[in-house]
């Protein structure tokens, strides 16, 4: 797996911080693609990225392979779960 953070967009605030707008979204696609010049190149992992559609970017961006993603995903639900059981505790 291997990820990206992308600034060029926006301006870093004096202790670092990057404020992103609040109408970011994620998207999960099957391969990422990339165009470097005229040229597009695709490489076959699973991209997980957030899209920050006014500005036409992606400021996150993780590439993974099918294992990883299942992992991941297992993770998620996993923690799903556990989250729901919590707050089923406290009604």
């Amino acid at each position: 797996m291997d990820s990206a953070l992308y600034t060029k967009k926006y301006t870093i605030s004096d202790n670092g911080v990057i404020e992103l707008p609040p109408a970011v979204t994620w998207k999960v696609l099957p391969r990422y693609t990339k165009f470097i010049g005229q040229v597009v190149h695709l490489e076959d992992r699973i991209m997980v990225a957030l899209l920050d559609e006014a500005n036409k970017f992606y400021p996150a961006v993780v590439r993974m392979t099918t294992e990883e993603a299942e992992q991941f995903a297992a993770t998620l639900l996993q923690v799903i779960a556990e989250k729901k059981r919590a707050d089923d505790k406290a009604e």
